[in-house]
């Protein structure tokens, strides 16, 4: 960043210079007639020397144009292997992150044997959710996580939740030139494709309970605009098992609707 501001810099003083200096030459010859005798040959005389010397700021002129256009060329390449090394750098750090995402997902898979008989914690999570009464998803999250799973199962489910936030945003705060629009929106859909159905839908409870319960968090609201730019939970909308009957379900509950509208846009819940 300090080499590209030291070369705009330099560019700019650059195209001043010349231009000042191309000014000058250039009206030599009008000053010179508005200051000379009325002497026709001394006149005569005189302009062809300011026409020589125009000339040949003209020719200087066009040299510095094509200075000029070396250099921006230069810049344009400069600026290119910069947004290439940085993207380099991304795919990289994203390789090692994608790595990180399996593990911690393989570590509260590593619960199932110890408490439910061949059901993981995300598969328990989503039966738990289908029969909580009254319940908002808030109070059921901490019920869940209080009294069902508890201590060690609870620390490595939401770690597991927690290291999805850092995917999503290391993706999405990049900026515009390494990464378009496009390109962070398929990026965004590796992630959610790393995920099952019954992991997206946890993760969904899993946001509508931290923002209900931090409302006032700038930074909660921009995440929860980010998923809901890039259509995060759209495939459990589309799915066609009972995960769409649990969403809309949500969407009819008065105390849910207004938090999971944050994150998913209405036209795919309408169209459940």
């Amino acid at each position: 960043m300090i080499i590209t501001n030291i070369l705009c810099i330099d560019w700019l003083i650059f195209i001043i210079g010349w231009l000042i200096h191309f000014i000058c030459c250039s009206t030599c010859p009008i000053i010179d007639w508005l200051t000379l005798s009325t002497d026709i040959s001394t006149c005569h005389a005189t302009w062809v020397g300011s026409i020589a010397t125009l000339a040949g700021s003209i020719a200087t002129w066009g040299a510095a144009i094509c200075a000029l256009i070396s250099i921006y060329l230069a810049y344009k390449a400069f600026r290119g292997q910069v947004n290439a090394s940085r993207r380099a750098s991304f795919d990289a750090t994203f390789t090692q992150i994608f790595a990180q995402h399996n593990t911690l997902r393989a570590r509260v898979i590593s619960h199932s044997n110890s408490f439910w008989c061949e059901k993981n914690v995300f598969t328990r999570c989503k039966e738990e959710f289908a029969q909580k009464g009254n319940q908002t998803v808030l109070e059921f999250w901490k019920h869940f996580n209080e009294k069902v799973i508890k201590n060690e199962v609870s620390v490595d489910f939401k770690n597991f939740f927690k290291y999805i936030y850092h995917e999503v945003t290391t993706v999405t705060d990049q900026e515009k030139k390494v990464l378009d629009n496009y390109t962070k929106k398929k990026y965004i859909q590796l992630i959610q494709a790393q995920m099952n159905n019954d992991e997206l839908f946890c993760y969904l409870i899993n946001q509508i309970a931290h923002y209900d319960e931090h409302a006032t968090n700038e930074k909660v609201k921009k995440y929860a605009d980010k998923l809901k730019k890039y259509d995060f939970f759209k495939e459990l909308c589309e799915s066609k098992n009972y995960y769409r009957g649990l969403i809309y379900r949500m969407y009819k509950d008065t105390n849910d609707s207004e938090t999971m509208c944050k994150f998913i846009k209405k036209e795919n819940i309408k169209d459940i």
